[in-house]
Formats: C-alpha cells, structure tokens, sequence
C-alpha cells in the first residue's frame, strides 16, 4: 500500500472517530438533559419594589454555590422587555423587574409571561421555580392559575397576601384623590375581595407544583407605626390589620392560605421576621435554599 493511500485511510479513520465522539458527546448531553433538566428560578419583587428586594438572598446563594445570577429582566409599562443580564452559569437564576412596580396583577402576569418565554428559550427548559416577595409571591400563584403551571416545578411565597391584606383596603382609602398616589391599581388588587376573585380557581391549582410558604411572625405587642421609604413608597407596618399573628402587612393565615390547598405544600413560619425584611431573613434564605434544592 502506499504511503498515501495509508495516510487516506488514516484520516479516514480520525474523521469517523471524531463522527462518533460528536454523536456519543450528543446522546451524553441529551441524557444529562433528560436527567437533570435545567430549572431557572425566577425571583419576583412585591408592590413597588425592585431589583433590590432579593439582593441578600441571590448574593446568599451564589456564596455557597447554589445558583448564580445569569438574566436580568425589566418590562417597561408597553410590554416592551430589556434584557439587562444575560450570561451563562450553573444553576441560574433570574430577576423579572416592573418599571411600573405597581400595575395591575393582570398585567404582571402577562409581562412575567413574556419574560419566563424567553428565559425557557435560553436554556431549552421546560419548567421554572418561581420565588416571589409579597405580591409577587401572589403573582406567582396568579401565573400558576391562569397559565395551568405545567410549566412551574416550584413556588416559594414570601409574606404574600393570599387572601389579600386588609391594610390594603385601609391605604387605598386613604390615598384616594391624592394625585401623586391614587394610581395604584395593585394597591387595590391586594384588597381581600380582589384577591378572592383572582384566585378563584384555587381548587384548579396544578398539583403537581411544589409550594412553600413562608409567614413572618411579629409581638402583637409591636407600637403602631408606619414609614415610607423614599420614592419606592414602600410601607411597613409593625401591627397586624387584622389583630392575628403576621408579619405587619400580612396575616399568617392569608400567608399560609395554600395550605389544605396544594397537595406539595410546606409551611414555615419566620419568628420576628417583618414583612419589609423577611426575604432578608438567614433563616428563611436558608430555608428557601434547601426548598428549592430537593428532588422534585
């Protein structure tokens, strides 16, 4: 044989090794898919809050090496959605963030809509876990309900008004014909009669999505007052509007309202965690951590 048909036969054989090593390293990464699906977790901030909102925990888990922050979403009031991170990383987590921080639920769950699209695009996943502080953890109900949640392997509910908060009603009453305030159509979407009529198909809650609930736990004891914080209008109240253990803003039966609900439910309760502050809790970071960590 000569010398160049033996170095054809050569690379002949290098092409066919390379052929199959391609198609092996594909099945491996098809299976690895199959078997340990990627799940974004998706981190939604509550009535007039922000990127901010869950800064101690995503800067949490990305220290022990949980997950890391790969997107960032901002949806302006058009739906018009700007991708402000966009990066690839292990176990990734994201931000949905309103430019209108307190628009209807109805519209939240269309732009969290777009966004969640777009994310599962990225990554060829099928399914989120969705974490939500206050109302966003009531928006990721909302989003489960009218969207069927095939599509949702975990929820984690922050302090969220479940069955509404009737502080809500109190503010919405006290701003009114106030310019600078009165437009506040998720104010009067937390109310207890909004909040009933939105989750009105709980029963139809898909049951296979997980859910945790957390509820914060403030002395009844605790003086009255309120503050604002600067131009979020973020208001934090140390008593219960209702009388009942809760976090300030939240009663803990509305908080753990999913309970007898979800059949995948847990509940924990957060001793001396404000509603403001109990995203920023150790304990519930922690808790939250483990959650979302375990086998679906």
């Amino acid at each position: 044989m000569s010398r160049g048909k033996r170095e054809q036969k050569i690379w002949s054989f290098v092409a066919a090794v390379l052929v199959l090593a391609a198609a092996a390293g594909g099945v491996l990464f098809y299976l690895d898919q199959k078997q340990n699906p990627v799940v974004p977790t998706v981190f939604l901030h509550g009535f007039a809050g922000d990127g901010a909102t869950f800064e101690e925990m995503i800067r949490a888990y990305e220290t022990d090496g949980l997950g890391q922050l790969t997107d960032k979403f901002e949806v302006g009031p058009n739906e018009e959605v700007s991708v402000l991170l966009d990066i690839e990383g292990q176990n990734p987590m994201a931000q949905v963030v309103f430019k209108n921080n307190t628009a209807a639920l109805s519209d939240q769950v269309g732009w969290l809509a777009l966004c969640l699209d777009k994310l599962k695009e990225k990554y060829g996943a099928k399914q989120v876990n969705l974490v939500g502080h206050s109302m966003g953890g009531l928006l990721a109900t909302k989003y489960v309900l009218d969207k069927g949640g095939d599509d949702v392997a975990r929820v984690v509910t922050l302090g969220s008004p479940l069955e509404g908060a009737p502080v809500a009603g109190l503010l919405l009453s006290l701003v009114t014909g106030q310019s600078s305030l009165q437009d506040l159509p998720a104010l009067a979407d937390l109310t207890p009669s909004a909040v009933k009529q939105a989750l009105a198909g709980l029963a139809n809650f898909n049951q296979n999505v997980r859910v945790l609930s957390v509820a914060g736990l403030l002395s009844t004891d605790a003086p009255k007052e309120a503050t604002q914080d600067g131009a979020q209008q973020t208001l934090s109240f140390s008593f219960s509007a209702t009388g009942e253990p809760g976090d300030g803003v939240v009663g803990k039966s509305s908080a753990l309202a999913l309970e007898g609900v979800v059949e995948k439910f847990t509940a924990f309760e957060c001793e001396g965690c404000g509603h403001s502050e109990i995203q920023k809790s150790p304990a519930v970071i922690e808790k939250v951590g483990q959650f979302l960590g375990e086998p679906q």
